[in-house]
């Protein structure tokens, strides 16, 4: 039997994995109490009619290109990117200052929708021998060149996508898009979403399977980088534990058609 950090690896690699766990606890305390919140009836109030418009293009079209035929990225996680989506701009009408903005100044559908798809596409590169946010971030560098996006919204989509598993993400964009990725995996801001958002994302895709897939490759990654970021995340109590709690999972909540945005409308799948 191999001792306890038998090698300077291990022993690095233990000490950052108690220094992320250290700094993730304000926000693993923060998620229990929010859902405690939620069991007692707390939600958020509601926006009004919510309309992302999932923008079809060059860029997202070839996106979903890689996605399914280079990538063969599971319906389980796509359709969990198309709520992430639907999450990230509930989240971002409450906090306008979290969102990429385009010329005008209004939320980049484009944009954000580019790094929506793409946050977790790097967990289908079997080939790779990166932490998969950052093979995502090159996704959203290599497919925007090709689709001739602009480097500054690229950039931006970028950051967000190598950022968003990070205990303090860098950029605004980056935390948004962990926010809603959370939203969909832990349930996380459940309490503080509009209920409306959160019915229509899991009425137009269903979250069924999800979380056993995410369970899955969550640990074939932690596997292939054990002292990554997401092996952090698996830690006792940590990613596994929440995704088991999830109140998404439980909820049979009721929408109305007008409150559901067809997956095919406007988008890319």
């Amino acid at each position: 039997m191999r001792p306890l950090l038998s090698s300077g690896v291990e022993t690095i690699g233990g000490a950052l994995c108690c220094l992320y766990a250290i700094q993730g606890a304000p926000f693993a305390v923060q998620h229990l109490t929010g859902l405690v919140r939620y069991q007692f009836g707390v939600r958020g109030r509601s926006l009004g009619p919510l309309q992302p418009s999932r923008t079809r293009s060059e860029w997202t079209t070839l996106i979903a290109d890689v996605l399914d035929r280079e990538l063969g990225m599971s319906q389980e996680f796509r359709a969990h990117s198309e709520r992430t989506y639907v999450f990230a701009h509930a989240i971002a009408r409450a906090r306008p200052g979290l969102a990429p903005k385009d010329h005008q100044g209004r939320v980049d559908d484009e944009v954000l929708y580019a790094a929506c798809l793409l946050h977790d596409a790097g967990l289908f590169d079997e080939h790779r021998a990166r932490c998969f946010a950052i093979v995502g971030a090159d996704l959203v560098r290599r497919t925007a060149d090709g689709s001739g996006i602009g480097l500054e919204r690229a950039e931006a989509a970028a950051l967000a996508v190598a950022g968003h598993v990070d205990v303090r993400p860098r950029t605004p964009f980056a935390s948004l898009l962990r926010s809603a990725s959370l939203a969909d995996v832990i349930g996380y801001l459940t309490w503080d979403i509009d209920p409306v958002a959160l019915r229509m994302a899991c009425k137009a895709e269903s979250r069924h399977g999800f979380t056993a897939a995410a369970e899955r490759v969550w640990a074939q990654e932690v596997e292939r980088f054990p002292y990554g970021r997401a092996a952090f995340a698996r830690r006792p109590g940590g990613m596994v534990t929440l995704m088991r709690l999830n109140p998404l999972d439980r909820s049979s909540g009721r929408v109305s058609t007008h409150e559901v945005l067809p997956r095919g409308k406007g988008g890319t799948a």
